[in-house]
């Protein structure tokens, strides 16, 4: 009865890319538990810093676009079919980005606010295919050229390189200085 939706998980994982601990932020209960119960089996590439294996948190949204469809936006790999099915995921990796310019006409209406973006990105690690999911009119274009822009080093899929649907956020903030 509720084979579609989105559910969003918050993740923890350990220094050694282990899944710690997952939270359901939205979602259907039904369709909540299934991400939960794939998401506990994930493993990570364990996240560094100051050259050291650190704990991280992401957020994750889990789509079920009905019977047998379920993807994870950033990952290659969709939920594991079974408890032995170990994918070892590296996440894409953002190694270039260019700021948005803020629209003058969003900054003299002080319009602010944050920019959904759904698209793809390559085995190349460039971005494509991007559709605005929400955001105000006047800064959905400025979102767009600067994502067009920005490179990232690609997903790895068991170390294969794999494109990758991926929800960006830009932010627009005025400052009042």
């Amino acid at each position: 009865m509720h084979d579609s939706g989105t559910v969003e998980l918050r993740v923890q994982i350990s220094p050694d890319g282990a899944v710690k601990q997952v939270e359901v932020v939205s979602g259907h209960p039904i369709l909540a538990k299934a991400a939960v119960d794939a998401m506990a089996q994930w493993k990570f590439q364990p996240q560094l810093r100051n050259g050291k294996p650190a704990e991280a948190e992401t957020l994750l949204d889990f789509v079920f676009a009905g019977p047998g469809h379920v993807s994870v936006p950033g990952f290659a790999v969709p939920v594991p079919a079974g408890p032995d099915d170990k994918v070892k995921v590296t996440p894409a990796a953002l190694i270039h980005s260019v700021p948005p310019r803020y629209p003058s006409k969003a900054m003299k209406k002080r319009i602010s606010g944050t920019v959904r973006v759904y698209g793809q990105i390559t085995k190349e690690g460039e971005v494509e295919d991007l559709e605005a999911l929400s955001g105000d009119p006047l800064l959905i274009p400025a979102a767009l050229d600067a994502i067009r822009q920005w490179r990232y080093k690609p997903t790895l899929v068991d170390g294969v390189p794999a494109q990758v649907d991926t929800c960006i956020e830009v932010r627009f903030e005025l400052r009042t200085e």
